[in-house]
C-alpha cells in the first residue's frame, strides 16, 4: 500500500525510541502500514509544534499558556489515536470471525 519512499521512512521511524514509547499506548499491531505511517508522521509534526511552542512561550514567562498549548493538543492527539486503534482492532477482529465460505 505504501510506496518505496514512504515505506523506508516508516521503517526508519518505527525503529526510533520515540515511536517505541508511542506504541506503548497505541498498539502497533492494531494498525496497518498506512495508519502507522500517518501516526508516525503526525507524531513528529506534533513534536515540532511542541518544541516550537516551548521555545517561544517559556522565555516570555508564559508558563500556564505553555502548559495549555502543549498538553491539550498532545492529550487529544494520543487519546484519539488510542480510541481509533482499539476501534479498528475490534472491527478487524469481528471481520475475521465473520468469514463465510
Amino acid at each position: 500500500m505504501l510506496n518505496e519512499k514512504k515505506s523506508a521512512r516508516l521503517k526508519r521511524r518505527d525503529n526510533s525510541y520515540f515511536m517505541e514509547r508511542v506504541y506503548r499506548f497505541i498498539p502497533k499491531m492494531a494498525l496497518n502500514d498506512h495508519e502507522r505511517y500517518v501516526l508516525s508522521r503526525d507524531c513528529f509534526r506534533l513534536t515540532w509544534f511542541t518544541l516550537a511552542t516551548l521555545s517561544v512561550l517559556l522565555p516570555l514567562g508564559l508558563i500556564v499558556e505553555t502548559l495549555l498549548l502543549v498538553s491539550i493538543p498532545n492529550i487529544m492527539f494520543f487519546r484519539r489515536w488510542y480510541q481509533y486503534s482499539h476501534r479498528m482492532a475490534a472491527v478487524r477482529l469481528s471481520d475475521c470471525g465473520n468469514t463465510e465460505d
